[in-house]
């Protein structure tokens, strides 16, 4: 982290007054806090890195992306135990359908009644974050609650186990998770020479790097949970397009008498490539 407190301590990030002095702090659960912390929400878009604008790139339900790998944690541990098969079936069919929910569109949209209903989609996001978070005697009664764990009972048993001593065990877990995809990420784009502060469950750049910081930081959290979400407003996608047309080449259809055995081949190589980036 050397580098990134040297970058801030050269007033690098201009206020557009004069501010008295930088810090970057390390938590003990990883997470990098900065002076740009303390910035009122209202001014944030309108500063500067090295002259330029900016932009944030967040991630989408940062913490709920998290879950696959607590889930496979859970999974691998128990993998040498006698007698686990059906467990490990049912639990690695949940961890599919996990990644596939919040792989695809809008998660917190997926729990409303009318997922276009914007004020209901906000209303469930914040009562899914509390949920999460929550004591587990706090989560029984509730509603919303009982259908999540219904669709993921494997999942939502080993977020209640985390969390039966001390709720917060769970929240200590994916804090950490996090920050070490945001973590990773600057520090590979810092290499790279792209200007970069660390802003929670965020990285802000220059707005000429958005692409290209939001896909870091999808590139980091796809190989940690295998979900392809969405940052800053960019779904990370780990297949190139050639990749994703070699997976949808049906190979039991009717072959097409324009297609050499070699050409044939070539399209099987690469969709294995692509099965196993999926993977």
């Amino acid at each position: 982290m050397g580098s990134t407190v040297e970058d801030f301590s050269t007033n690098r990030f201009h206020w557009g007054w004069r501010w008295p002095y930088h810090f970057v702090k390390v938590s003990e659960r990883g997470q990098i806090t900065t002076s740009i912390g303390s910035c009122p929400r209202d001014l944030l878009p309108h500063l500067l890195l090295d002259g330029e604008p900016i932009v944030s790139c967040d991630i989408a339900n940062a913490h709920w992306n998290f879950l696959p790998l607590i889930l496979a944690n859970r999974l691998n541990h128990v993998s040498g135990e006698v007698g686990r098969e059906g467990y490990l079936k049912d639990g690695w069919g949940e961890h599919n359908r996990l990644v596939a929910l919040l792989s695809d569109g809008d998660f917190y949209r997926a729990w409303c009644a009318d997922p276009r209903d914007d004020a209901e989609r906000h209303g469930k996001k914040n009562i899914l974050n509390i949920l999460l978070n929550s004591k587990n005697e706090g989560c029984e009664n509730n509603v919303l609650y009982c259908k999540l764990r219904a669709e993921f009972p494997i999942t939502f048993r080993i977020i209640e186990d985390i969390k039966r001593k001390d709720h917060r065990n769970l929240s200590k877990q994916l804090h950490r998770f996090t920050a070490d995809a945001v973590a990773a990420a600057l520090l590979e784009e810092q290499r790279n020479g792209v200007a970069l502060i660390p802003h929670v469950d965020a990285l802000i750049c220059q707005e000429k790097n958005r692409e290209r910081v939001c896909k870091a930081l999808g590139k980091e959290i796809f190989e940690a949970t295998g979900v392809c979400f969405s940052v800053g407003g960019i779904r990370y996608w780990p297949l190139t397009d050639v990749e994703a047309e070699a997976l949808a080449f049906e190979e039991s259809a009717p072959s097409d008498d324009a297609m050499s055995y070699d050409e044939w081949e070539a399209v099987r190589l690469v969709k294995c490539v692509a099965a196993m980036k999926l993977l």
